[in-house]
């Protein structure tokens, strides 16, 4: 099983769990570090995890063919208003597993468009175990990932006009 996570890591971005789960949940994945900066030095080291500190947004694509992840870790462990990387991650059809956490919490039906987990790292390492067995589900969320085009600015405009306290205004509108 390979497992990628992509960006930065700190504290909120998950690298006090990653590197708690990092030695059990290594038995069971391989774990690719991209772009993850100089916090993933302490899992430098660890058996079956590779560090890559920096990459150019343009240059994803490539890193992650030649990675093949079947799937990609999301482990924040504070609430995020949305999440670019899920939207990038959701483009190139790798299933997300993330923290049950704000916008990810929000944004991902469970089961069906990735895998929602708790912030810990012992649920972190049971959902790797799990998954080594029972590939089939990220199989299943993939094909889900690619029935799906991406969502477009005015759908999203639309969930959201709906919520506004004086409705749909015009485009430009003050």
């Amino acid at each position: 099983l390979r497992l990628v996570v992509v960006g930065r890591l700190n504290g909120a971005k998950g690298i006090e769990l990653l590197r708690q789960a990092a030695p059990q949940l290594s038995r069971h994945a391989e774990l690719f570090l991209v772009g993850a900066g100089k916090a993933a030095e302490v899992l430098y080291g660890c058996s079956g995890v590779h560090v890559q500190l920096n990459y150019e947004r343009d240059q994803l694509p490539a890193i992650l063919a030649r990675i093949r992840p079947h799937a990609a870790l999301m482990p924040v462990t504070v609430s995020e208003t949305y999440s670019y990387t899920l939207s990038e991650l959701w483009s190139l059809a790798i299933p997300p597993i993330a923290s049950r956490l704000g916008a990810l919490a929000e944004r991902i039906e469970d089961g069906v468009t990735g895998i929602l987990c708790a912030p810990e790292a012992s649920a972190w390492i049971g959902q790797g175990a799990a998954l080594n067995q029972q590939r089939e589900r990220l199989a299943a969320i993939r094909e889900e990932l690619l029935r799906r085009p991406p969502r477009t600015l005015a759908q999203m405009l639309e969930d959201y006009a709906p919520l506004l306290p004086q409705g749909r205004r015009a485009a430009g509108a003050p």
